[in-house]
């Protein structure tokens, strides 16, 4: 009886259906994701006891500028090469696959390497004005804006053929890996680790991650048999503005409160906030990892216009981040305090309040399902950019008011309050524009 079972297991899995293909993805994606949730918490945890709470504090600044600034480098490019690679290869239209990638490396470059510049030369003045200001590991940290930017892209490609667990790989995985094989290196050297050389060594990781996910791409793309570029730039720039604007409002509502608390309170509490924040992103790891499998899927379910496949594959994608991120968060909703001081030091345990609110507000994440990814994939980008617009400006008032009357629990506060409103708006719009829903209520429906 249980040869049996392994034998209709295996033969389940090697088939060419969506179920096996949604179990394959999301096992793989859950690996990828596991295995790159440990390599940023280990490099949480060596930056923070090389770095201390007030460098890590101004490390967390520097980051979070370089963050901000790239978004625009990016411009949501990533997501509609994801989107139009799916569909092209769905019916075997090689030239639109190739003319995806041509427009999508140019129009990336370009924008980066602008937003690099402008992120040397803004670190150069403001440096001569306010000399607390990290300059030096923000001139080391803008190579970081063009190389990840191009890796994430070469990866959405990968995702786009069907080589979901591939593509999240480099940027997703590689990266926090190299970067904490490089901070032990170093410790192990005795080579003194600051601000500076952290970020230095950010820039040295994003080089090498750009160069696998090209590789793993060019092996895999399909014989070039047609080369003329295809003229829908126009639209794919249409679509890409608005998953920018998403894109980076997702980023600054937690970039932007960071900075805000630094502003409102001092480097140290930035540090005990990021810290907070880093943990529970750590803990949500399944959103991502369903997101990075909903994107090729949806798009090719919606453009078959299989509606009923489409409300399944959602309510599996909304059970699984659920029940994911539920279980991860539940150490951190009971002991919070305990978990912060044995693994980043006793100096970091007064962020647990902060970090019982974020784990909370990923739970509420989880629960409403894969909505914005949805939309996006489904030509609906517009919706997803008002959904996050409305909840930016509500993080940004929140975190300014309740950080002055709470510190950084009413920031943390404001950010999930944002987060649940984005949430709401993409879960309403998805039931009211395509039928579907997309929170685990969809699920009973769907089986």
């Amino acid at each position: 009886m249980i040869a049996e079972r392994i034998r209709q297991t295996r033969s389940f899995l090697a088939g060419e259906g969506l179920g096996p293909f949604l179990v394959r993805a999301l096992a793989g994606s859950g690996a990828v994701r596991l295995a790159a949730m440990a390599g940023s918490f280990a490099v949480g945890v060596q930056l923070a006891r090389m770095l201390g709470v007030v460098n890590y504090g101004y490390y967390g600044l520097a980051l979070s500028i370089i963050t901000i600034v790239g978004i625009p480098a990016e411009l949501g490019i990533s997501r509609v090469v994801t989107r139009e690679v799916a569909a092209a290869s769905a019916v075997a239209d090689n030239g639109r696959i190739f003319g995806a990638l041509h427009w999508a490396r140019r129009t990336v470059l370009v924008l980066s390497l602008i937003m690099a510049m402008l992120v040397i030369a803004g670190a150069y003045l403001v440096g001569e004005r306010r000399p607390e200001v990290p300059t030096l590991a923000l001139l080391l940290g803008a190579p970081m804006i063009p190389l990840m930017a191009l890796a994430r892209l070469n990866g959405g490609a990968l995702q786009g053929l069907h080589h979901v667990v591939r593509g999240q790989i480099p940027a997703n995985l590689l990266r926090p890996v190299f970067l904490s094989i490089g901070l032990f290196a170093a410790y192990a050297l005795g080579i003194r680790v600051g601000v500076s050389e952290a970020m230095a060594l950010n820039s040295i990781v994003a080089a090498l991650v750009a160069i696998v996910a090209y590789a793993w791409l060019r092996q895999r793309l399909p014989d070039r048999t047609v080369t003329e570029f295809v003229p829908t730039a126009r639209r794919w720039l249409a679509s890409a503005i608005p998953m920018a604007l998403t894109d980076g409002m997702r980023v600054l509502q937690t970039e932007l409160s960071i900075l805000l608390v630094g502003i409102i309170a001092a480097p140290a509490a930035v540090g005990l906030f990021r810290v907070a924040n880093a943990t529970a992103t750590v803990a949500a790891a399944a959103v991502p990892m369903v997101v990075h499998v909903a994107l090729p899927v949806t798009a090719r379910l919606y453009a078959e216009k299989d509606r009923v496949r489409l409300q399944k594959a959602v309510s599996a994608f909304a059970f699984a981040q659920f029940t994911g991120v539920l279980l991860l968060s539940l150490p951190l909703l009971i002991i919070p305090a305990t978990l912060l001081g044995l693994v980043f030091g006793d100096d970091f345990a007064p962020a647990a309040t902060a970090l019982r609110i974020l784990a909370a507000g990923q739970i509420a994440n989880a629960f409403f399902g894969p909505n914005a990814p949805l939309l996006n994939m489904t030509h609906h980008e517009q919706r997803v950019t008002r959904a996050m617009g409305i909840a930016l400006v509500l993080n940004i008032l929140g975190v300014i008011g309740l950080t002055l009357l709470w510190g950084m629990t009413g920031a943390a506060l404001a950010f999930v309050g944002a987060l649940i409103c984005w949430n709401v708006l993409a879960w309403i719009d998805s039931r009211r524009l395509l039928g579907i829903e997309t929170s685990i209520l969809g699920l009973r429906a769907a089986l």
